[in-house]
This record gives C-alpha cells, sequence and structure tokens, in this order.
C-alpha cells in the first residue's frame, strides 16, 4: 500500500479527490449552519447543529489526510482517523438522545413517562 500511494500520479489523484470530498462536506456544513441561523425555535434546530459538526468534522478529517498524503506524512493519517472515529462515536451518541428526546414529547413540553 505505501508503494502504491509513493507513485506520484496515484498520490495526486488521491489528494485531489480528499480535497473534493472535503469541499462537499464543508458545503454541507455551512448549509446546515444556515438553515440553523435562520430556523429560530424551529424543532429540528438540534438535529441539525449534530448534521452540520457532523459534515465539519468529516470537512477537517478529509483535509488532515489530504495534507497526510501530500506530505508522506503518517502521523496526519492516523490523527485524522483517530479523530474521525472519536467524534462520529459522540455525534451518534448525541443524535440518539436527541431523537429519544424527541419522540417522547407529548405537546408542548410536557414529556411522557415510561
Amino acid at each position: 500500500m505505501v508503494e502504491l500511494l509513493s507513485m506520484t500520479p496515484i498520490r495526486q489523484i488521491l489528494v485531489i479527490l480528499l480535497l473534493i470530498i472535503a469541499f462537499i462536506f464543508a458545503r454541507y456544513c455551512v448549509r446546515y449552519f444556515r438553515m440553523i441561523v435562520g430556523k429560530e425555535g424551529h424543532a429540528d434546530r438540534p438535529m441539525a447543529i449534530v448534521r452540520g459538526l457532523r459534515g465539519l468534522v468529516i470537512s477537517l478529517t478529509t483535509l488532515a489526510w489530504a495534507a497526510g498524503i501530500y506530505w508522506e506524512e503518517g502521523w496526519l493519517l492516523i490523527i485524522g482517523l483517530v479523530i474521525l472515529v472519536q467524534e462520529m462515536y459522540e455525534m451518534g451518541v448525541l443524535s440518539m438522545i436527541l431523537r429519544y428526546g424527541e419522540t417522547h414529547v407529548v405537546s408542548k413540553g410536557t414529556r411522557e413517562h415510561p
């Protein structure tokens, strides 16, 4: 695998693909953060925040991977992977808590008791 990445054309294509993915997820992040600003008091606002942060994390980690491949630094690849896994776990738990809270709201702030 290392020999494959050391070949210049493949490395350049991989870096460009990772930069494109980072740009796509950065746009995804900006779109959700704009929705948050425009919808004050909207019921889906907490999930939009989680989705926006998830896009930001993916964008930053793909940038770290692109930098690691471009400069041939393995530690950037590992740090990017560790950050991605840790943040996705936290975002998953947070979104699960938010969804659980949404399903147990009956009306006007009162909650169901299981």
